[in-house]
């Protein structure tokens, strides 16, 4: 299995700080925030990885190199086109090829724990995402539970209306098939194409998304 990391943005909210350093290499815990998942995808065997990478790449190239130090085989891919989770992950297709993979944003802390709950709660053929208990799902993505399955994503939903308190965490474990779904996404109310759309079309195909 390989990971792709999602690390093309800008960082806007933490400006001044990622007006000389991208948000994902901003040291935490001291080390740049992206090792802390690439140490976990290690500890569960996970030994690829594709970074999409955009603004100020070459200092996350620089920071990371080729992952021997951790000991993970580190590529790198541009997102020319800034519009969104969907158009970044469209980016490691090639990369991924036929097998299942691992998908993240890189711009959380993430550790080894987050990787192997999801690992555990998945099932081969299925699409299984990271949530987390929220006070106020607000600003994040609630998930809507039929049981153990995903039956919607609400993007940001307005104070009250959350079909629950689960949020999504923005770590996913997707079946090549996600890529389908992804060309079929049309822009979001934000001018983005948001995997959790591509999500959402997986779910409405009847597919097991848990």
């Amino acid at each position: 299995m390989k990971a792709v990391i999602l690390a093309a943005g800008k960082g806007e909210r933490l400006r001044p700080l990622t007006d000389t350093k991208p948000k994902h290499i901003l040291p935490v815990g001291g080390a740049p925030l992206l090792e802390w998942p690439l140490r976990g995808l290690v500890e569960v065997g996970i030994r690829e990885a594709l970074i999409v990478t955009h603004y100020m790449e070459d200092q996350i190239k620089a920071q990371l190199g080729d992952g021997s130090s951790l000991g993970i085989s580190i590529s790198y891919a541009r997102q020319d086109d800034m519009k969104g989770t969907a158009n970044a992950f469209a980016v490691g297709e090639a990369f991924v090829g036929d097998d299942e993979f691992i998908g993240f944003y890189g711009d959380g802390f993430i550790t080894v724990d987050s990787f192997k709950a999801v690992l555990d709660a998945h099932g081969t053929g299925e699409t299984t995402l990271g949530v987390i208990h929220v006070d106020d799902p607000s600003r994040l993505a609630a998930v809507e539970l039929d049981g153990d399955r995903v039956t919607r994503l609400v993007e940001k939903p307005p104070k009250g209306e959350a079909p629950s308190n689960l949020a999504n965490t923005g770590i996913y474990l997707f079946t090549p098939e996600i890529f389908d779904h992804i060309r079929d996404t049309g822009l979001s109310s934000r001018g983005e194409y948001e995997v959790t759309d591509s999500i959402g079309s997986l779910i409405d195909s009847g597919a097991n998304v848990k």
